[in-house]
């Protein structure tokens, strides 16, 4: 940042049997530390003492072991952001799950702009909420990722080079079945060279590269350099219908409306519920699973075409 604060990223902190932190991952922070020294400092000469020191985001639930570990490294600090083990999203409060999302990456953002102090961000292994939190701070803080080209640059960065499991984690994605598109198939870097993916398939970004309207915000501008706080409640998400619901033929009475209605419910924890204006949503999402296991049963057949062709 322009500030000297960094946003860093890893996967959770070595631990040896004995519960001994691996002295590589302590010098590592130091490094970090050290490399933010001025704008630490800084904060410092204002009093901000509560600010001075490297911030360690654990995304997932609060672990006492955790916090027993963080005592090794000088000069920080960790927060738990309670996110849901990627497992839990199977499990509806999809916009649930994407406010709190949002709300973890406003908070390294604040805490990069707004106090100048560096944050280094992880999960368990550093390849689910890890790249989900990174990719959207560094669009929220930076415009230069807000273009086609930049985002390229970052989704290339955060996602498939440092290991995104696409191969376990995207069975559902359209053209993971229909092998077109070779960006986002397998887990590594490794595992794509190996299947020699760059020759056999196309790549995405050769599509969204092309001099097209489609794609463009005609109210972007580049250069305003301005620091996105977007609203994370779910009262302001919508579900991506054309995307998440597109099998489903337009009007159709099980297909909900793009706009979520949501309703609060005055119970003992007071919790908030999203209900759609469809009452069909779980039919809906039991055809399109019935329907996915007919896709799965020929994607096969599917898959050859698509290479005959290539």
């Amino acid at each position: 940042h322009a500030n000297g604060a960094v946003i860093t990223r890893g996967s959770q902190p070595e631990v040896s049997w004995l519960l001994r932190c691996s002295k590589e991952d302590e010098s590592m922070i130091q490094a970090i530390i050290n490399a933010c020294k001025d704008t630490l400092t800084a904060n410092s000469i204002r009093g901000e003492t509560n600010l001075n020191r490297l911030l360690i985001l654990h995304l997932g639930t609060r672990d006492a072991a955790i916090e027993d570990y963080a005592k090794y490294y000088a000069d920080s600090d960790v927060e738990f952001m309670n996110l849901p083990h990627i497992h839990a999203t199977t499990s509806t409060q999809w916009l649930q799950h994407l406010s709190a999302l949002i709300k973890a990456a406003s908070y390294v953002v604040a805490n990069v702009d707004k106090h100048n102090r560096p944050v280094l961000v992880h999960c368990s292994n550093g390849g689910d909420h890890t790249p989900q939190i990174i990719t959207l701070a560094e669009i929220m803080l930076d415009s230069h990722y807000r273009t086609i080209n930049s985002f390229q640059i970052l989704v290339e960065r955060e996602w498939i080079q440092f290991g995104h499991k696409f191969g376990d984690r995207c069975g559902h994605a359209q053209h993971t079945y229909s092998s077109l598109y070779g960006t986002f198939l397998c887990n590594t870097d490794f595992e794509r060279t190996t299947a020699n993916l760059e020759k056999k398939t196309l790549g995405v970004w050769s599509l969204l590269n092309i001099q097209s309207t489609q794609f463009i915000n005609p109210s972007f501008n580049e250069t305003i350099k301005e620091v996105l706080y977007p609203s994370c409640s779910i009262h302001n998400l919508r579900i991506w219908s054309n995307l998440y619901l597109c099998d489903m033929p337009v009007g159709s009475s099980e297909r909900p409306s793009s706009t979520s209605t949501i309703q609060n419910e005055n119970n003992n924890n007071d919790r908030q519920s999203t209900t759609c204006k469809s009452n069909g949503l779980p039919n809906l999402f039991k055809k399109m699973s019935r329907r996915r296991k007919r896709q799965d049963s020929n994607s096969t057949q599917r898959s050859a075409c698509v290479r005959f062709f290539i």
